[in-house]
């Protein structure tokens, strides 16, 4: 079993690599591929309360955001979405802090070094705790959908 981002994955099933895949689905499955849909996971902006109220609007254009944006992978779906956000509506961040860890984000935007884009999911105790808040912009709850996915030659997987 291999942990990898949805990209990864998916060359992995398309090259034979893998037998089977289970991730958020990034398109261009050809016919010879058999895709499942097992649910969907809404991503959201997540900050500090302690957030000072100018950093927390995300869809007026033309920003230049005085903190970080903190996310995992470069090829990571919701880093991917956010980053088209931003850039659909020239927002800028001072800079962008990557750590490959969900809990180390978490903790990392908790003590109000940045914010991230996160599935609700993964945040949803720091939410009812209190130690993250979800900031409202429109890409805000766009669902990703994640799919099993294998060879229809191969039997069936999931």
């Amino acid at each position: 079993m291999h942990s990898l981002n949805c990209h990864d994955i998916r060359e992995g099933i398309l090259s034979g690599q893998y037998d089977l895949g289970v991730y958020y689905d990034v398109g261009g499955h050809p016919h010879t591929l058999e895709v499942l849909p097992l649910g969907q996971a809404k991503g959201i902006i997540v900050a500090s309360p302690l957030l000072a109220p100018g950093l927390r609007d995300f869809d007026t254009p033309h920003q230049r955001k005085e903190t970080s944006f903190i996310i995992n992978e470069p090829r990571s779906i919701y880093r991917e979405r956010m980053e088209a956000h931003l850039r659909a509506r020239d927002i800028l961040f001072r800079n962008t802090i990557e750590l490959w860890s969900i809990e180390s984000i978490k903790k990392t935007v908790a003590a109000n070094l940045g914010v991230s884009f996160l599935p609700t999911f993964a945040v949803e105790q720091e939410l009812a705790a209190g130690s993250l808040v979800e900031l409202p912009a429109r890409m805000s709850g766009r669902q990703v959908q994640a799919i099993c996915v294998w060879h229809k030659n191969r039997g069936e997987y999931c």
